[in-house]
């Protein structure tokens, strides 16, 4: 299964209270693809209907040049559409396929001043 999606951010500084910054975004899933191979029947299905979405959060921090990253995505996909590929006869796999899953994202960097 691959996809590509395209995210949408802001950011928000928090340094007139603290040295933080908030990051909020949303993503939608604008192309993709999918393979599925039958175990018991070796048929191979293919599909490019894609669609989905994410939603992440992020909290940044900055401490003497060093900058700390935490936060967290979600996302969404779902794979439709599957038909065989490697029959005469197009068959249809008739159930889509979802994918659903929370990702924690952890960052670390250093800025330098030129």
């Amino acid at each position: 299964m691959k996809d590509s999606s395209l995210d949408l951010s802001y950011t928000l500084d928090l340094s007139y209270i603290i040295d933080w910054t908030v990051t909020a975004g949303a993503g939608y899933v604008y192309e993709g693809n999918g393979k599925i191979t039958s175990a018991s029947t070796a048929r191979k299905y293919e599909t490019e209907s894609v669609s989905g979405f994410g939603l992440f959060g992020l909290l940044g921090a900055e401490w003497e040049g060093l900058e700390g990253l935490i936060g967290v995505r979600y996302y969404s996909t779902n794979y439709t559409d599957f038909n065989s590929t490697n029959t005469s006869e197009v068959l249809s796999l008739g159930k889509p396929y979802s994918i659903s899953d929370a990702q924690l994202v952890f960052g670390l960097g250093y800025s330098f001043l030129w």
